[in-house]
């Protein structure tokens, strides 16, 4: 029996309409693209603090990629079915969790769209240091909600961080597809269809 769904953040229950890579942009700045998943597990609040923790000079055009980045959390919006599926597990006393890999900046997406209140636990790859398909990122959300892997499904947009990482530690993971583009038994064409897949 089913008593816990992880979901994923960004593709799967919101999307930014407008994504200016600012993190891209910034390490293209500094000279060094292989610096940007550094940013997913090092709590920098902004882009100046994220150079400091490099240990790099900030480039000159840092608050205009700041000015993007900003814009690009303001405009953050839900996916039609992200709260009527939340509400549904909530309803039908099941636990959830958020686990998202994501530089500090992208957390206040999830406090301008309120949905805080509808997790049980949400892990930070910025947070916690840890990115998936790490996985110790899922065995800690396992504990944080109190329940085993074989009681527990995510839904995720990423075949190898939310199917494949959770599916290694005993986690069925499902993809959300709702282009139609996948095609299986661990694909879901919208998140309200996670509910076909709970126990009794």
């Amino acid at each position: 029996m089913i008593d816990a769904v992880i979901f994923d953040l960004f593709g799967t229950l919101i999307h930014l309409p407008r994504d200016t890579n600012p993190y891209l942009q910034l390490c293209r700045a500094i000279g060094d693209s292989t610096r940007i998943r550094d940013s997913l597990v090092v709590d920098a609040p902004t882009l100046a603090d994220f150079c400091d923790h490099l240990d790099v000079s900030h480039p000159q055009n840092l608050t205009d990629i700041q000015r993007d980045l900003d814009a690009d959390v303001d405009n953050a919006a839900r996916f039609a079915d992200s709260l009527p599926a939340l509400q549904s597990l909530r309803d039908r006393g099941l636990r959830t969790a958020l686990i998202s890999n994501l530089a500090s900046p992208y957390k206040r997406a999830v406090d301008l769209l309120n949905l805080e209140p509808l997790f049980d636990t949400i892990l930070y790859s910025c947070d916690v240091g840890l990115a998936k398909p790490n996985p110790d990122i899922y065995r800690h959300a396992l504990s944080k909600l109190n329940t085993t892997a074989e009681s527990t499904l995510m839904v995720g947009d990423s075949q190898r961080s939310d199917v494949d990482g959770p599916m290694a530690v005993g986690i069925r993971g499902f993809l959300i597809d709702r282009n139609g583009q996948s095609s299986g038994d661990s694909v879901l064409r919208a998140l309200t269809d996670v509910t076909s897949y709970l126990g009794s």
